[in-house]
């Protein structure tokens, strides 16, 4: 019966991040609800689901879609970069490899993104994206993995479509897991203390 009951709710979370990413411009806003939801199912709270997603929505949508949003532009900025430096030939090589590590550096700071905004609910955009990048280069073994996680998320996907109904969610708890464990544990007083301010509010 408790199968029963944890298949359920990661089918509704699932079907609501869908839901919340139907207009595009709310995928950030509901990845961050998405996180947050499971976040404190991982604490025990046992919330009800579609109330808890909404409201986090409500809650750090605003900050999350300015995030979120600012983050795709920096990363389209460097994917065009890099394209240019692609086509400018073999004498550009060393460019071509800076802005490709750099590419990747910025995709490992944005598995955990959700995470940091929910961990620095109420700060600034820019304060929120230092502390992403901070994430990467500190836990680099950590995003990576993380970005496995949803590459092969992402692959199960394009291959069974249907899987969409369960992967988000499944998705998001490996992440919040691998942020509780491996992630906050290690990040500044500031950062833990605010952690532990949003968990108690919660």
């Amino acid at each position: 019966m408790r199968w029963c009951s944890v298949g359920i709710d990661l089918l509704w979370l699932s079907v609501l991040w869908l839901l919340g990413c139907a207009t595009i411009v709310g995928a950030p806003a509901a990845t961050v609800a998405l996180a947050e939801t499971v976040r404190l199912i991982q604490a025990g709270r046992e919330p009800v689901i579609a109330r808890t997603f909404w409201n986090a929505v409500r809650e750090h949508g605003g900050i999350a879609t300015r995030v979120g949003w600012l983050w795709l532009a920096l990363g389209s900025v460097v994917v065009v970069d890099l394209l240019i430096v692609l086509r400018l030939g073999p004498e550009w090589a060393a460019a071509g490899s800076v802005l490709g590590l750099l590419l990747l550096a910025f995709l490992a700071a944005s598995v955990f993104l959700p995470c940091v905004v929910l961990a620095r609910a109420g700060h600034d955009t820019r304060q929120l994206l230092r502390l992403g990048v901070v994430v990467a280069v500190v836990r680099l073994g950590a995003t990576l993995q993380a970005m496995l996680v949803v590459s092969v998320a992402a692959f199960l996907a394009v291959v069974s479509p249907l899987l969409l109904v369960l992967l988000p969610a499944l998705c998001a708890h490996s992440l919040v897991f691998m942020w509780r464990m491996r992630i906050a544990p290690v990040l500044g007083a500031r950062e833990v203390r605010t952690v532990a301010a949003v968990d108690s509010r919660a």
